[in-house]
């Protein structure tokens, strides 16, 4: 269908993304990230991004977004072959066709997280600090392979 699209994963740590499961689904949608899911979908865009033709896959850290914002987009930008623009580190001050209902939840989670950027850096490392025993049981049986290889502390 689009034979020269470029693809990006984004890829996160697991025991955040489960934090995360939990706070907004509950423990057993948690439970079956953590098991699994987490591992398996991000296994499978790994093998994807593989597969294709040089210059087609870019992975990228949400915590690299978060510890440093620029690098990490630049490097993006120039895998997308777009002209870089200092202005997308303030994206917050930049006109844009937000809707109200966005703009409102991205203020609400800036002034929860103590800073002013678009990403959220509060909710980087949640998952190891808030997770109980299980989950944090789990999500090492279930992804600690992967996020070893991703280069992650297990």
């Amino acid at each position: 269908l689009f034979p020269d699209a470029q693809y990006v994963h984004l890829v996160r740590d697991a025991y955040d993304v489960v934090a995360s499961f939990r706070d907004r689904w509950g423990y057993r949608s948690a439970l079956r990230v953590a098991r699994g899911d987490w591992a398996r979908y991000v296994r499978a865009g790994r093998d994807f991004g593989q597969g294709l033709p040089a210059g087609r896959y870019h992975e990228l850290r949400y915590e690299a977004l978060v510890d440093s914002p620029e690098p990490a987009l630049r490097s993006l930008f120039e895998f997308l072959g777009e002209a870089w623009d200092p202005v997308v580190l303030r994206f917050q001050d930049a006109p844009h066709d937000a809707t109200e209902r966005y703009t409102r939840f991205t203020a609400e989670r800036r002034a929860a997280g103590g800073g002013d950027g678009a990403v959220y850096t509060s909710r980087v490392g949640a998952g190891r600090r808030e997770l109980d025993p299980v989950l944090r049981a789990v999500v090492r049986k279930g992804a600690g392979q992967l996020l070893r290889e991703l280069g992650y502390r297990p």
